[in-house]
Parts: structure tokens; sequence; C-alpha cells
């Protein structure tokens, strides 16, 4: 059996790279997922930030998102001290969510399972290197020229690409990684794709 994954439409004509580049300082690392879901892997994100960064105020974690597992995140950052480098970030346009991944260095997904996160691709739209979970998704679309991929529930694996990613953050080219959102995800893209499988059904038909 052929099977063709073709993914989400993301909408590049809104998700794009700033103009402006964030300043060095403080680096930011933000997630953007709803605090409902044990699956997002937010207890794998804190304990990997902790594991990489703790003590240190020049990087900060923002967390785009709301919901019933908030109390026990806040309460799980308080034990590690961690109050003064992570912000918890309430619900936002599109607009005002693609200005949050722009002013951002990094988007980090932790989940252990994604059918294909959104959140990623956005990120890559706007020329933002990421690191992710191989969750079911990401790893489809996710390469060395756009992040780093590390085993999910796997504490140190992300802390250790979260440090290299910002180690190496000079490496990655914004419009690079936008490309490569763009030629599998863009509309155009996702509309060339499905002439091209419906094409390949009439042959066999």
């Amino acid at each position: 059996v052929e099977i063709d994954v073709l993914g989400n439409v993301i909408d590049t004509d809104l998700f794009v790279p700033s103009s402006t580049t964030p300043p060095p300082l403080p680096f930011i690392f933000t997630v953007i997922a709803q605090l409902k879901e044990r699956r997002k892997g937010f207890e794998i994100l804190i304990d990997g930030f902790y594991q990489a960064f703790a003590g240190d105020d020049t990087v900060k974690l923002y967390i785009r998102g709301s919901g019933p597992l908030q109390p026990e995140i806040e309460a799980h950052i308080a034990r590690l001290n961690l109050g003064s480098q992570v912000e918890f970030l309430p619900y936002m346009t599109l607009e005002q969510l693609r200005d949050l991944i722009q002013r951002s260095h990094v988007i980090v997904s932790s989940s252990h399972v994604e059918t294909f996160a959104v959140s990623v691709a956005e990120a890559m739209a706007c020329g933002k290197p990421v690191v992710s979970t191989i969750s079911g998704g990401p790893e489809d679309y996710v390469n060395d020229a756009s992040g780093f991929l590390v085993p999910p529930g796997n504490r140190q694996a992300l802390a250790s690409a979260m440090q290299q990613i910002r180690t190496e953050y000079a490496r990655f080219d914004p419009q690079t990684i936008r490309q490569i959102c763009v030629d599998r995800f863009s509309e155009e893209a996702l509309v060339r794709r499905l002439e091209q499988a419906y094409a390949r059904i009439r042959k066999r038909s």
C-alpha cells in the first residue's frame, strides 16, 4: 500500500520571518501548547530546561498556553526554583502568536505523541529553528538544517539538544528553514501535492 503523508496547511503568508532579529539575550525558548494533555510532555520540558539552564537568567522559557494542568506545572517550576526563568503567556490571536514566535529564538515541542505539531511548522515558516521530540509528526519535516530531534520522554536528550541549539544558533539560516516549510506545507504546495496524488490514482483506475 502506497502512503503519502501531506501534513497540514500552514499560512505562510501570515507566518513569516521578522524584518529584525531578536536581541541575543535573553535567549528565549518557547513552547506553544494547551495545558490540558500530559502527552505534551510538560514535566519533561521543565526538567530538561532545568538540567540545561538552571540559574542562568540569560535563558528564558515562555509557555504559551492555559488549561487545567497549569497549577501542577507551576508547582513543578517552583520546586525547581525556576520562577525567574519561566513565564506563562495567555491566549493570543494568530498575529500575536506570530509575533511571539518572531521574538523567540527557538520553538520547542516535548510531546510524547503528535500527529503533525502545527507550532513547529509555524515556527519554521517564521525561519526559527526548533527542538522537537520524535513524536509522530515533526520527524517527517525537521532535519539538521532546521533543528534537532530527540526521543520522547528523555530529559537528558532534550536538555542536551537545547544546549546545543543555543551554542550553534548562528548556523541556522532563517530563509533555509522557512523554505522547508513553504515547499511542504504552504497552500500552494498542498494543492500541488493533492493534484499529483489524484493524478496517480486516476492512472491506476
